[in-house]
Protein backbone atom coordinates (compact mmCIF):
# COMPACT_ATOMS: atom_id res chain seq x y z
CA UNK A 1 0.00 0.00 0.00
CA UNK A 2 0.65 3.57 -0.84
CA UNK A 3 1.63 5.89 2.59
CA UNK A 4 -0.64 8.48 3.37
CA UNK A 5 2.30 11.06 3.83
CA UNK A 6 6.03 10.66 3.03
CA UNK A 7 9.21 12.36 4.74
CA UNK A 8 12.28 13.65 2.80
CA UNK A 9 15.16 12.69 4.40
CA UNK A 10 19.08 12.63 4.43
CA UNK A 11 21.26 9.75 4.75
CA UNK A 12 24.11 10.81 6.30
CA UNK A 13 26.93 8.22 6.11
CA UNK A 14 30.67 7.47 7.94
CA UNK A 15 33.66 5.72 6.65
CA UNK A 16 36.28 6.60 8.84
CA UNK A 17 38.94 5.24 6.16
CA UNK A 18 37.68 8.56 4.32
CA UNK A 19 35.98 10.93 6.21
CA UNK A 20 39.42 12.39 7.90
CA UNK A 21 41.12 16.07 8.09
CA UNK A 22 43.84 17.69 6.44
CA UNK A 23 46.12 16.09 9.78
CA UNK A 24 44.43 12.81 9.04
CA UNK A 25 42.61 12.79 11.96
CA UNK A 26 39.09 10.93 11.83
CA UNK A 27 35.49 12.56 12.06
CA UNK A 28 31.84 11.91 12.03
CA UNK A 29 29.51 13.51 9.42
CA UNK A 30 26.78 12.44 11.76
CA UNK A 31 28.51 13.27 15.20
CA UNK A 32 29.03 16.54 13.77
CA UNK A 33 25.10 16.65 12.82
CA UNK A 34 23.97 15.87 15.71
CA UNK A 35 25.99 18.46 17.82
CA UNK A 36 24.81 21.20 15.57
CA UNK A 37 21.31 20.00 16.31
CA UNK A 38 21.91 20.09 19.61
CA UNK A 39 22.91 23.72 19.22
CA UNK A 40 19.88 24.57 17.98
CA UNK A 41 17.90 22.86 20.25
CA UNK A 42 15.38 24.92 22.20
CA UNK A 43 12.88 23.25 24.44
CA UNK A 44 14.13 19.06 24.19
CA UNK A 45 16.42 16.74 22.53
CA UNK A 46 15.53 13.25 23.68
CA UNK A 47 18.35 9.53 22.79
CA UNK A 48 18.44 6.38 22.82
CA UNK A 49 21.41 5.67 23.31
CA UNK A 50 22.52 1.82 24.06
CA UNK A 51 25.92 2.23 24.72
CA UNK A 52 26.96 5.26 27.03
CA UNK A 53 30.62 5.93 25.84
CA UNK A 54 30.17 9.50 24.07
CA UNK A 55 32.97 11.25 22.74
CA UNK A 56 34.29 14.34 24.88
CA UNK A 57 32.75 16.98 22.38
CA UNK A 58 29.09 15.21 22.67
CA UNK A 59 29.17 15.04 26.41
CA UNK A 60 29.91 19.26 26.29
CA UNK A 61 26.96 19.73 23.76
CA UNK A 62 24.07 17.83 26.02
CA UNK A 63 25.81 19.30 28.89
CA UNK A 64 25.51 22.98 27.37
CA UNK A 65 21.97 22.14 25.74
CA UNK A 66 20.67 21.14 29.48
CA UNK A 67 22.67 24.15 31.12
CA UNK A 68 20.61 26.16 28.77
CA UNK A 69 17.47 25.01 30.03
CA UNK A 70 16.85 21.97 27.13
CA UNK A 71 15.00 18.76 28.47
CA UNK A 72 18.31 16.59 27.60
CA UNK A 73 16.86 13.03 28.26
CA UNK A 74 19.26 9.99 27.26
CA UNK A 75 18.14 6.41 27.59
CA UNK A 76 20.64 3.73 27.83
CA UNK A 77 21.43 0.50 28.95
CA UNK A 78 21.58 -0.77 32.42
CA UNK A 79 23.76 -3.47 33.96
CA UNK A 80 21.77 -6.27 33.54
CA UNK A 81 19.92 -4.69 30.50
CA UNK A 82 23.26 -4.12 28.85
CA UNK A 83 24.28 -6.83 26.12
CA UNK A 84 28.04 -6.28 25.88
CA UNK A 85 28.43 -6.36 29.62
CA UNK A 86 29.35 -5.03 32.79
CA UNK A 87 32.43 -3.51 31.59
CA UNK A 88 31.40 -1.22 29.06
CA UNK A 89 28.33 -0.07 31.28
CA UNK A 90 30.66 0.65 33.94
CA UNK A 91 32.90 2.67 31.39
CA UNK A 92 29.77 4.56 30.65
CA UNK A 93 28.66 5.25 34.34
CA UNK A 94 31.73 7.37 34.71
CA UNK A 95 29.44 10.17 32.68
CA UNK A 96 26.67 10.12 34.97
CA UNK A 97 27.82 12.67 37.66
CA UNK A 98 29.10 15.28 35.16
CA UNK A 99 25.42 15.28 32.98
CA UNK A 100 23.31 14.55 35.88
CA UNK A 101 24.76 17.97 37.56
CA UNK A 102 24.46 19.48 34.31
CA UNK A 103 20.76 19.07 34.41
CA UNK A 104 20.93 15.98 31.87
CA UNK A 105 17.98 13.07 32.81
CA UNK A 106 19.67 9.65 32.74
CA UNK A 107 17.28 6.62 32.49
CA UNK A 108 18.22 3.07 32.87
CA UNK A 109 17.01 0.58 30.81
CA UNK A 110 16.35 -2.43 32.93
CA UNK A 111 14.65 -4.70 30.20
CA UNK A 112 12.70 -8.00 31.35
CA UNK A 113 14.69 -9.85 33.79
CA UNK A 114 12.55 -8.64 36.72
CA UNK A 115 9.44 -9.62 34.74
CA UNK A 116 11.12 -13.17 33.77
CA UNK A 117 11.69 -13.63 37.75
CA UNK A 118 7.78 -12.79 38.54
CA UNK A 119 7.10 -15.72 35.88
CA UNK A 120 9.13 -18.06 38.24
CA UNK A 121 8.52 -17.04 41.32
CA UNK A 122 4.61 -17.20 40.76
CA UNK A 123 4.46 -19.92 38.12
CA UNK A 124 2.79 -17.60 35.27
CA UNK A 125 2.96 -16.32 32.10
CA UNK A 126 3.56 -12.66 31.35
CA UNK A 127 1.32 -12.31 28.01
CA UNK A 128 3.01 -11.28 24.78
CA UNK A 129 3.36 -7.58 24.47
CA UNK A 130 3.92 -6.95 28.00
CA UNK A 131 6.90 -7.38 27.47
CA UNK A 132 9.70 -4.43 27.34
CA UNK A 133 12.41 -6.28 25.55
CA UNK A 134 15.58 -7.51 27.04
CA UNK A 135 18.11 -4.54 25.65
CA UNK A 136 17.73 -1.43 23.89
CA UNK A 137 19.74 -1.26 20.62
CA UNK A 138 17.82 1.42 18.77
CA UNK A 139 19.77 4.55 18.00
CA UNK A 140 17.65 7.22 18.11
CA UNK A 141 17.70 11.60 18.62
CA UNK A 142 14.55 13.73 18.41
CA UNK A 143 15.21 17.27 18.76
CA UNK A 144 11.91 19.56 19.69
CA UNK A 145 9.82 16.65 18.84
CA UNK A 146 10.39 17.36 14.90
CA UNK A 147 13.95 16.68 13.98
CA UNK A 148 14.59 12.85 14.16
CA UNK A 149 18.16 11.01 13.43
CA UNK A 150 17.48 7.05 13.22
CA UNK A 151 20.26 5.24 12.14
CA UNK A 152 23.25 2.90 13.34
CA UNK A 153 25.39 5.08 14.73
CA UNK A 154 26.10 4.62 18.30
CA UNK A 155 26.68 8.46 19.36
CA UNK A 156 29.68 6.68 20.95
CA UNK A 157 33.83 6.77 20.20
CA UNK A 158 33.52 3.27 18.65
CA UNK A 159 31.37 4.79 16.10
CA UNK A 160 33.28 8.11 15.62
CA UNK A 161 36.20 7.06 14.61
CA UNK A 162 36.43 3.49 13.72
CA UNK A 163 32.53 2.32 12.00
CA UNK A 164 31.43 2.74 8.85
CA UNK A 165 28.00 4.17 9.77
CA UNK A 166 24.58 5.40 8.23
CA UNK A 167 21.59 7.31 9.89
CA UNK A 168 18.44 9.03 8.46
CA UNK A 169 18.23 12.24 9.16
CA UNK A 170 14.62 14.27 8.70
CA UNK A 171 12.18 16.69 9.94
CA UNK A 172 9.03 15.77 10.58
CA UNK A 173 6.25 17.03 13.31
CA UNK A 174 4.56 13.74 12.92
CA UNK A 175 6.94 11.12 13.01
CA UNK A 176 8.65 13.19 15.57
CA UNK A 177 5.53 13.32 17.33
CA UNK A 178 5.39 8.96 16.93
CA UNK A 179 8.78 8.86 18.27
CA UNK A 180 8.34 11.02 21.12
CA UNK A 181 5.67 8.83 22.57
CA UNK A 182 8.19 5.67 22.16
CA UNK A 183 10.00 7.83 24.45
CA UNK A 184 7.38 8.69 26.86
CA UNK A 185 5.79 5.16 26.56
CA UNK A 186 9.17 3.11 27.49
CA UNK A 187 9.89 5.40 30.44
CA UNK A 188 6.69 4.00 31.79
CA UNK A 189 6.95 7.26 34.07
CA UNK A 190 3.06 6.54 34.83
CA UNK A 191 2.49 4.19 38.20
CA UNK A 192 -0.64 2.67 36.51
CA UNK A 193 1.43 1.24 33.97
CA UNK A 194 4.24 -0.50 36.34
CA UNK A 195 2.06 -3.43 36.63
CA UNK A 196 1.87 -6.22 34.21
CA UNK A 197 -0.74 -9.33 34.36
CA UNK A 198 0.89 -12.71 35.23
CA UNK A 199 -1.72 -15.22 34.66
CA UNK A 200 -4.63 -14.84 36.67
CA UNK A 201 -3.07 -12.30 38.63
Amino acid sequence: PQPSWTVPLRIVYDNPLVDRTAEGATYSKVMRSIQYLLRLARKQALFFLPYLTPEPGFVEELKAAARRGVLVVLVTNSERSHDIGTIPWKAGTSHYGPLLEAGVHLFEWQGHADLLEIEKANGCTIPDGQWPGRTIHSKVAVVDGQVCLVGSHNFNVRSESLNNEAAALFQSREVGRQLVRVFVDDLDLEEAKRSVPCGAS
